[in-house]
């Protein structure tokens, strides 16, 4: 048995969380591994009618339908590869760019939660070889993208922008 020596604390010891570090359109990323489920390529994706540029489409993962997130704002993600995210409310996907996956434990900057233009809502900061990658909040991101799918299917069509009315 290895006998601990009295001067070493439990509270001395900081464990740094562990991120999955990836690019989404090209923008720099982090989420908190124990939300990510895994980054798999995807077939083909379901575009559905009405639905704000944001979502890609729909897949299929081990038998769920996954809504596909896509940061580019474009119709597929880039090179058909999703990030699939684990969250209290169930699974969903983010489009990340092929290549430049990394695993990282690291201390992140802490910030207010920031909500921005595609939806995505970032509570800090994880810097990596001199990149800042966005920490997102993986349960109120889904939350964010929810109610702007659940809006634009409850607003009259009428309203809606010409991209959403396809």
């Amino acid at each position: 048995m290895t006998r601990v020596p009295s001067s070493w604390r439990l509270a001395d010891v900081s464990i740094d969380p562990t991120f999955c570090l990836f690019h989404s359109g090209s923008r720099p990323l982090a989420m908190p591994v124990e939300h990510v489920a895994e980054i798999t390529e995807v077939g083909p994706l379901v575009r559905i009618s009405r639905c704000p540029q944001q979502v890609a489409g729909l897949c299929v993962y081990h038998q769920h339908v996954l809504p596909v997130l896509s940061l580019g704002g474009g119709l597929r993600i880039p090179d058909e590869v999703a990030l699939v995210a684990q969250t209290e409310a169930g699974l969903w996907a983010l489009g990340v760019d092929r290549g430049g996956t990394q695993i990282v434990t690291a201390r992140p900057a802490r910030h207010d939660p920031a909500r921005d233009e595609s939806g995505v809502v970032t509570v800090g900061l994880v810097r990596r070889e001199g990149v800042d990658h966005g920490l997102i909040d993986a349960e109120a991101t889904w939350r964010s993208f929810r109610a702007m799918i659940e809006g634009t299917f409850l607003a009259p069509a009428s309203t809606l922008p010409n991209s959403a009315r396809s």
